[in-house]
């Protein structure tokens, strides 16, 4: 399950999506004041095949990104009881692109041993060897189990800048890889 903003679709409950092309139809595609789409393809051009993907939104469908208040108000709001991730069958998966509060993230974690699921963390993008180790001191814990926190950020071709290189967080591609091997050689 993919989670974050992207530039239309619902809000309320997440979609099921067998490719990148749902992806367009439903959320409007790429965009380049969002990580989501760009974790979504990643995933599928690495051979995830079906994913979840819940749009959270700032006031009126406004822009929110991983650091915003709005947009961490939404987060929590969508994995607790009766919220829209609940309404989801099975979640294995849980990528937040781009998510790097500490506060989020021991909820979130916290959800996915609930749910007997596995976060995929991305390390802040500025981290480096020296920093990284400090973001784990905030999220380490009993429900840490059930996570994982990748650095660094990935460099790959943008398609709306020329396909110039970009760091993308590491969870839209580690997503996928993981779909990849679970598919060949079970989970």
């Amino acid at each position: 399950m993919f989670v974050g903003w992207a530039p239309q679709g619902p809000v309320d409950h997440a979609l099921q999506l067998t490719g990148f092309s749902d992806y367009e139809r439903n959320y409007g595609g790429l965009d380049a004041g969002s990580l989501l789409g760009y974790a979504v393809r990643q995933f599928y051009d690495n051979g995830g095949v079906d994913a979840y993907v819940l749009r959270l939104a700032g006031d009126g469908g406004a822009a929110a990104g991983p650091a915003d208040a709005a947009f961490l108000g939404a987060l929590e709001a969508a994995f607790d009881a009766g919220g829209a991730v609940e309404r989801i069958d099975l979640v294995n998966l849980i990528c937040v692109p781009g998510l790097a509060d500490a506060l989020a993230i021991r909820i979130l974690q916290r959800r996915a041993r609930e749910r007997r699921a596995f976060l995929i963390l991305d390390c802040a993008e500025s981290a480096d060897a020296a920093t990284v180790e400090d973001q784990l001191a905030g999220i380490t814990g009993t429900d840490a189990a059930n996570a994982a926190l990748y650095f660094p950020w990935l460099r790959a071709p943008d398609p709306l800048r020329q396909d110039a290189l970009r760091a993308f967080p590491p969870c839209g591609f580690i997503a996928g890889i993981f779909a990849r091997s679970d598919a060949a050689r079970g989970v």
